[in-house]
């Protein structure tokens, strides 16, 4: 393996970001918004914190084939494909460009959007950046690493060095879920908004679209709903932050639905960072755990004729068509789906979550 050359730290520079959207924008002539993900992670991604002047890259992509299609249009770029690495990291794709005039090198890293090297760059980035404090103490921990490291240029040692400071930081964003309280109807609200408008606006805002949203994802609605004896609402949340939940409420009836003991899965909702990591079926089976135990034997919901996404996801996780719904708010009428899946007891299933009960 060719040895990667030994950049010094440098303090915070203002114009990273910058260099970041620059990069990002000419990225994006290759890999299209609607299936790839480009986020800015690494040190230089962190407002204050020293970091060796390389713009670090994730790019999140449906499958390897995609990423592979692209090598030549990279390499045309002035990006240089190093498969060397995945000797050490199968699950990446790694590219470098060097420096460009003003603009510094970059080091592309692609990977399965969703898997676990997806969620722990974004993961360890969001941490530093919400904690001033934890940033500081890793920007002291490169500081005397490198300078320990410095002569023996060793940077396989200062990566290894920075192992366990990064693993602890992991171990406190875990995505766990818990049964809502009401100090969260707030958070859910914001949450619920911007899923929302991610999914249904991605044309931009209009009179009708805000004032649906306004009225149906307050957080006075959040609160009635958690104080409702039918119903049930679960979120997840990493490091004490509100990234998805899901609501079902029990007893609620639809004519292409028809059981003894139905339940509606109103909303499942996750944001867009989680996408692909397997926390929407996580979700989803808390949902119908909670609906088992509380004693419904099928489990309807009405998905949008056109997010093809959703519909694809409960498709393949049982859930079959039944027919034409619409879904009507200020005189608009909009086609849904109905689809809708039997709950068969026992009620105690595996991987229910003890901490989503009534």
């Amino acid at each position: 393996m060719r040895p990667m050359t030994a950049t010094p730290l440098v303090g915070y520079q203002t114009q990273w970001p910058a260099n970041f959207i620059s990069a990002q924008a000419q990225l994006r002539r290759l890999f299209e918004a609607d299936l790839f993900r480009i986020e800015h992670i690494g040190s230089t991604a962190v407002v204050g914190l020293c970091a060796k002047p390389v713009i670090d890259i994730l790019l999140g992509a449906p499958s390897w084939a995609l990423i592979e299609a692209q090598v030549p249009a990279l390499a045309e770029g002035g990006y240089t494909y190093r498969p060397e690495y995945e000797a050490q990291l199968p699950e990446r794709r790694y590219f470098v460009r060097p420096a460009q005039g003003a603009m510094p090198g970059i080091h592309l890293q692609a990977v399965l959007r969703g898997r676990h090297l997806w969620q722990q760059h974004l993961a360890f980035r969001d941490a530093l950046r919400v904690d001033a404090q934890l940033a500081q103490r890793y920007g002291a921990l490169k500081r005397e690493l490198a300078h320990a490291h410095a002569h023996a240029n060793d940077r396989a040692a200062y990566t290894a060095a920075k192992a366990p400071f990064i693993t602890a930081v992991l171990a406190d964003t875990q995505i766990s879920e818990r049964a809502a309280r009401p100090d969260d109807a707030l958070c859910l609200s914001v949450l619920a908004m911007q899923v929302f408008l991610d999914t249904y606006a991605t044309a931009g805002i209009r009179p009708a679209i805000a004032r649906e949203v306004l009225g149906s994802y307050s957080q006075a609605v959040f609160e009635r709903s958690i104080a409702d004896p039918q119903t049930r609402l679960c979120v997840a949340e990493r490091a004490g932050l509100l990234v998805g939940f899901v609501q079902v409420t029990l007893g609620a009836r639809h004519e292409l639905a028809p059981a003894t003991h139905p339940a509606e899965l109103l909303r499942l909702y996750v944001q867009e960072p989680f996408t692909g990591s397997g926390l929407g079926s996580r979700l989803l089976a808390q949902a119908e755990q909670l609906a088992r135990q509380a004693g419904a034997d099928l489990m309807w919901l009405t998905p949008w004729v056109h997010n093809h996404r959703a519909l694809g996801f409960y498709a393949s996780r049982g859930y079959t068509d039944r027919g034409l719904t619409h879904f009507v708010f200020e005189g608009e009428a909009h086609e849904n789906r109905v689809v809708v899946k039997r709950l068969y007891q026992p009620a105690l299933a595996s991987g229910h979550c003890d901490n989503c009960g009534p």
